[in-house]
C-alpha cells in the first residue's frame, strides 16, 4: 500500500497482495452487505421482504375468515342446532328437570295447570283421573302445600304416569274468577285447601295439609 499527498489530499494506492489483510477484507464485506440490502428494496414484488410477506399473510387470513362467514348463512348444521338449542317443541310433554317446584306458589307443568272449565271438562271425556286443588293465596297452609303439590304433578314418575291431570282453583282470593266461584259451588267448597280426586263415577274429597306419600295415595285409591 502507498500513501502520497498531492495539493493537501491523500491517495491510497492499494495493491493486490492487500486483499488478504482482514481490514480489507471487512470494508469489502460490508459493501457487499449494502449491496444486497439495497438489491432487497428495490425488488418490485416484495420477494424476501418480511415487511411485504406479513402484508401478504395478513391478507390472506382475512380472506379466509371472510369465506368462514360467507359459509355461515348456507349452513344447514348449525341452523339446525341454534334452533335445537334455541326453541322447545310445544308439544313436547317431557317436565322440564330445570323448573323449580318448590315454591309458595303453584306451578304449571304438563299436568298440573290452572283451573278453565274447557280443559276440565275435555279431561273429563277423556276419561282422565283428574285431581281438583282449592287454594287461596293468602291461606299459610296452601303456601306450605303447593310445593308438595307441584314436585308430585311436575316430577313424579307414579303420578305422571297414572295420567292425572291436575288443577288448582282460586278460591276466595283476588284471583278467582267466574269460573273458579261455579266449581266451587258445583262441588260444595266452603273452605280453600280442599281436594278432589274424580275418576269417572267415583270421587275422593279431602280436606288439610297432605304429605307427599299422602297425596300420591288419595290419588291412587280410586285409579
Amino acid at each position: 500500500m502507498l500513501i502520497a499527498v498531492l495539493g493537501g489530499a491523500y491517495f491510497i494506492f492499494i495493491s493486490s497482495h492487500d486483499q488478504d489483510n482482514p481490514g480489507t477484507n471487512m470494508a469489502s464485506d460490508q459493501s457487499h452487505r449494502q449491496d444486497n440490502s439495497d438489491m432487497v428494496n428495490s425488488n418490485p414484488d416484495g420477494a424476501g421482504d418480511s415487511s411485504s410477506q406479513l402484508m401478504v399473510d395478513k391478507n390472506a387470513t382475512t380472506e379466509n375468515e371472510d369465506v368462514v362467514l360467507e359459509k355461515e348463512p348456507g349452513d344447514n348444521t348449525l341452523e339446525e342446532t341454534v334452533v335445537t338449542d334455541s326453541i322447545v317443541s310445544p308439544n313436547n310433554t317431557t317436565p322440564d328437570p330445570a323448573v323449580d317446584y318448590n315454591q309458595t306458589v303453584p306451578v304449571t307443568s304438563v299436568n298440573y295447570q290452572r283451573y278453565n272449565e274447557a280443559d276440565y271438562q275435555a279431561a273429563l271425556t277423556s276419561g282422565q283421573p283428574v285431581l281438583l286443588y282449592f287454594t287461596a293465596s293468602w291461606c299459610p297452609t296452601c303456601r306450605r302445600q303447593n310445593p308438595v303439590v307441584n314436585e308430585l304433578f311436575g316430577t313424579d314418575a307414579d303420578v305422571l304416569s297414572w295420567g292425572v291431570q291436575g288443577f288448582f282453583v282460586h278460591y276466595n282470593d283476588p284471583e278467582t274468577n267466574s269460573e273458579d266461584q261455579a266449581l266451587a259451588k258445583e262441588f260444595g267448597v266452603t273452605y280453600q285447601h280442599t281436594f278432589f280426586v274424580i275418576n269417572g263415577s267415583a270421587q275422593n274429597k279431602f280436606i288439610g295439609h297432605q304429605t307427599t306419600s299422602q297425596l300420591k295415595s288419595q290419588i291412587s285409591s280410586i285409579l
